[in-house]
């Protein structure tokens, strides 16, 4: 017992030291732009979070203030500005608008799922094996890259292991308290972004799953099968609060705030209206080659064998998350092929589906002598030192230093209450950001031809970019 105790101890410490070097990696070249890791998202919420400061803030330039709150609202709606709210308060707290400060709060909420995806692992397999599986999701290179991103994403990223690890924890000690918090996480999850709900459901489904089987296998009397089963999944009023816990913020927000954005959104650009995509086989081998140069298919190998070893109860839980990332692929058949970041909450489900497979091969292990252990110990270092050195490389590959005075130079020299249209990066996203001018964008696939037209009533055209 007390060298279980120890060996916990030992383990924990190592955890803790993975978490340290893993935040110092992400602190590499913390004051450069982010413009390296989809510039188009991180400016959007840069915008926002500094119109929510400037909105607050008294004793500010009245221009600036004006601006900044008028560009604010000229960002299309997606989800609540969560993240966003958090850096404008810390901007308070500081007393200026430092943008470095997002790929810290974002760094810290990957962190936090990190611990919660280490107890939810230890909980399903073993500490050590739940170790691998947070050694693969702090040191990938690509989530070394993204966990930092001034979006929503990382805290989506946790919210969803928080998530996990609640109804995992309800599904064992059916409490009252525990459904409080699993529904409360849960509707957090999607209303950090509304893609969240998918794996919050995706596990829900898995844990009355779980329940049903379980009543299945006990199953000794006949005697009105239908109630005892529907108590035995707990489909009575506390059930449905957590249910109504989980989807009622997201509903009232969209209900309130989003009616015609959302309705527009879901006809553009879901299945409903790229439902040809989805049939096309192409589809799925992009998908699975977008899959591998982000999170190597090796790991998700090791992911899938561990669904294939883990328990009945553990399989179909992992099952609910998996089902989650695949209901969004199919729903979002653009998003899932453009945009890597909704691959994003994969990693932390790959982490934790392939701690069963190391379980294993940790026993087996255990079992040789102690140069064998010294040898696999050597392996599993090399590799997620590897993963971090290129992580950390990718971070000081490129820099973006010079960008924002090249665009304040192209924003003062634009006159301010002047009407401009252009060809310009990211929607514009940078020329107001960085040089406080919006301006209107060329329209995608408009012709020459129509130059006078769309240009009409313009005092300046403006071209920062071409073949866009």
């Amino acid at each position: 017992m007390q060298h279980k105790k120890k060996k916990s101890i030992f383990l924990l410490l190592v955890l803790l030291l993975m978490l340290v070097v893993g935040f110092v990696i992400r602190l590499v070249d913390l004051d450069d732009p982010p413009l390296d890791f989809n510039p188009t998202r991180q400016l959007r919420s840069a915008i926002i979070a500094r119109g929510i400061y400037y909105q607050s803030l008294e004793g500010a330039n009245p221009e600036i203030q004006s601006l900044a709150i008028s560009h604010r609202q000229a960002m299309e709606k997606l989800e609540p500005p969560i993240v966003e709210s958090i850096i404008a308060l810390f901007y308070r707290l500081m007393g200026s608008e430092e943008l470095w400060i997002a790929k810290v709060i974002s760094t810290l909420f990957w962190f936090i799922a990190a611990v919660f995806l280490y107890d939810l692992g230890r909980r399903m397999g073993s500490e050590m094996a739940s170790l691998i599986g947070v050694a693969y999701f702090l040191f990938l290179p690509f989530g070394i890259q993204a966990s930092r991103a001034f979006q929503p994403d990382p805290l989506l990223v946790m919210c969803i292991m928080i998530s996990g690890w609640t109804l995992f924890r309800w599904n064992r000690n059916c409490t009252w308290k525990w459904l409080i918090i699993a529904g409360i996480s849960g509707g957090l999850t999607g209303l950090v972004k509304p893609i969240g709900l998918l794996f919050v459901g995706g596990m829900t489904i898995s844990i009355v799953i779980i329940s049903a089987r379980a009543y299945i296998e006990d199953l000794g009397r006949t005697d009105n099968v239908l109630k005892n089963f529907l108590r035995r999944i707990h489909l009575h009023p506390r059930f449905i609060l957590m249910l109504v816990l989980i989807i009622s913020p997201l509903l009232l927000y969209y209900l309130f705030n989003l009616r015609e954005e959302t309705s527009g959104y879901l006809l553009n650009w879901t299945v409903l209206s790229r439902w040809q995509d989805v049939l096309n086989p192409s589809f799925f081998m992009r998908w699975m080659i977008l899959v591998d140069n982000e999170l190597n298919l090796i790991a998700v190998l090791a992911g899938f064998l561990g669904l294939l070893l883990t328990n009945g109860e553990n399989r179909i839980f992992l099952l609910g998350m998996w089902s989650g990332y695949f209901l969004l692929g199919i729903l979002f058949p653009h998003h899932i092929l453009t945009h890597d970041y909704y691959h994003l909450p994969l990693i932390g489900i790959v982490s934790l589906s392939m701690v069963p497979f190391f379980q294993l091969i940790n026993s087996k292990i255990l079992e040789g002598g102690t140069a064998v252990k010294g040898v696999y110990v050597v392996i599993l270092f090399v590799t997620f030192f590897y993963n971090a050195w290129l992580g950390r490389s990718i971070l000081l590959g490129s820099s973006y230093r010079d960008h924002p005075t090249f665009w304040r130079e192209v924003g003062n020299a634009i006159p301010l209450n002047s009407k401009a249209i252009g060809i310009t990066q990211d929607y514009g996203f940078r020329l107001i950001y960085y040089g406080w001018r919006k301006i209107e964008i060329w329209p995608q696939g408009a012709d020459v031809d129509d130059f006078e037209r769309i240009t009409a009533g313009a005092d300046y055209f403006v071209i920062t970019a071409k073949n866009l």
